[in-house]
């Protein structure tokens, strides 16, 4: 058993969850335990451990190896304690009284990635990936620590492989995902009152009073973020450039860029500047980097002096459109209030207009409309979906074509733009290729490029192709006891083909 590794993907993992916990420490400050240090990147950990054993247990008597790796690696984690095969017995047994008294074992979501998936969701990150392959990475190591591998073991990591690799969240909509922040919040404390339970009580039996996180330099390289210092224009600039394609979107900014900095000029010498509109149109299938163009160009907005904030609001007819007469005016403003000072982004905003004459679609349109009219000057707001959709949608409405006459295409990726996004998948999860398994990742996105209809997914299909060769991954090391780290690192042909004959 090589612990060294399983230490090396704890140490990368905390590191991963670092800007998560940043985050959430600042949006829940008032709870008491925040102020506690108790919400820790090391208890997130340790709390999914612990689950983990709680679903092995369950089924089969811990061996000693799997006890004696777990409580090594609590003693790494936790400087101030010292844990022993006993100690993870009793937290487990806890755990197990506590929790699966009513769900019979049935493995659930990991609490930590809800925490993540928040996070990507909030800043537009993609931490997702590499907290997830770690997780099942260290549980895979554990698992076989013992150098071998049960039937009920392995069943569980093709389980857990699944359930981390199969969510699916994008159909939520902005205001599910915000109003569900506090409910993890309070998932991760079992008794509000009391510390977590499922290191607290077992901690008290060997006379220990308090957890205190590990202090280790390598995991504590996370600033606040609104310690970070703003990016300048050059750099913004830079990263629109970088990414993947999108060449005529690259133009189309670099552009208006320039038209923003002649007229700061002529204004500065007293020179008039013409009326112009900032809001802009975005047509395009999905996944071809709309959103992460709105959220730069905000960034970018702020860097020019044009908007104050320089922060996106994401939204979609769902977070606009109430069920009751006049409740989707209020709900309309509030979210348009939320975004002053920054960028209000309404994706497949055609869908307002598409309930009929009595939908409520269309009184979100107008208080819209009347609300850019009234801030002129302190928001922009920009409107994305299919390209014919959007055409129509505009051209139906005079209010909208006055206010929005400059649009911006995303085309599809090609086959190579696709391969390139697939790799960044995998190096964000300290992963590689196998040699000659790019050739046939290309033959694969070149197949559905062809086949390609207006639900083509574009980058979410590089991802979500990703995400599949990963998860036949794990299902292949599963029969795997030796793993070293070049097996647990490297992505075949073998993964590659599978995921394919499963479809993208």
């Amino acid at each position: 058993m090589n612990f060294e590794l399983i230490k090396t993907k704890t140490i990368e993992l905390q590191k991963a969850l670092l800007p998560c916990m940043d985050y959430y420490r600042n949006i829940h400050s008032y709870q008491e335990e925040v102020k506690n240090d108790t919400f820790t990147v090391d208890r997130l950990i340790v709390n999914e451990l612990i689950r983990m054993l709680c679903y092995l247990k369950l089924n089969e008597p811990l061996d000693k190896f799997t006890l004696g790796v777990v409580a090594k690696l609590l003693n790494f984690i936790f400087d101030d304690l010292r844990f022993n095969q006993d100690s993870v017995i009793e937290m487990v047994s806890l755990r197990i009284e506590k929790d699966f008294k009513t769900d019979k074992g049935e493995l659930k979501f990991p609490i930590v990635l809800k925490v993540v998936r928040e996070y990507d969701f909030m800043k537009g990150t993609n931490l997702y990936d590499s907290v997830s392959g770690y997780l099942y990475q260290i549980l895979n190591l554990i698992i076989k620590s013992d150098n071998t591998i049960t039937p009920y073991e392995e069943k569980l990591l093709e389980q857990y492989s699944k359930i981390i690799y199969d969510q699916d969240f994008t159909s939520q909509s902005a205001t599910a995902l915000i109003s569900s922040l506090k409910g993890i919040f309070d998932d991760f404390f079992y008794a509000p009152k009391h510390a977590p339970s499922n290191l607290s009580d077992a901690h008290q039996k060997h006379d220990v009073a308090k957890v205190t996180p590990i202090k280790k330099e390598e995991t504590l390289s996370v600033v606040h973020s609104e310690e970070k210092k703003e990016a300048s224009l050059e750099e913004l600039l830079a990263e629109v450039n970088q990414l993947i394609g999108l060449e005529n979107v690259k133009q189309e900014i670099g552009s208006l860029i320039n038209m923003l900095k002649v007229e700061t000029l002529r204004k500065a010498k007293g020179f008039p500047v013409p009326d112009k509109t900032l809001h802009l149109v975005f047509t395009g299938n999905p996944g071809t980097g709309k959103t992460t163009i709105a959220r730069l160009l905000s960034r970018i907005y702020k860097s020019l002096g044009i908007l104050e904030k320089g922060h996106l609001i994401e939204i979609d007819r769902s977070g606009l459109v109430a069920g009751y007469v006049g409740q989707t005016a209020i709900k309309t403003i509030e979210i348009a209030k939320s975004a002053l000072g920054g960028i209000l982004f309404i994706d497949e905003a055609y869908s307002l207009a598409e309930g009929g004459a009595t939908d409520f679609g269309k009184e979100a349109i107008n208080s819209i409309l009347k609300f850019m009219e009234d801030n002129r000057e302190n928001i922009v707001v920009i409107v994305a979906g299919y390209t014919g959709n959007m055409e129509e949608f505009i051209e139906k409405n005079p209010g909208l074509k006055s206010r929005f006459n400059k649009y911006i295409h995303f085309n599809d990726y090609k086959p190579e733009e696709l391969l390139q996004i697939f790799e960044i998948f995998v190096s964000r999860s300290k992963l590689k290729l196998a040699e000659d398994s790019k050739v046939r990742l290309l033959e694969i996105f070149q197949k559905n490029y062809e086949a390609k209809d207006e639900r083509f997914g574009n980058g979410r299909l590089a991802r979500n192709f990703f995400e599949k060769v990963y998860a036949c991954q794990a299902n292949r090391l599963v029969k795997i006891t030796d793993l070293t780290d070049e097996i647990l690192c490297t992505l075949t042909i073998e993964d590659i083909n599978q995921a394919f004959e499963e479809k993208i």
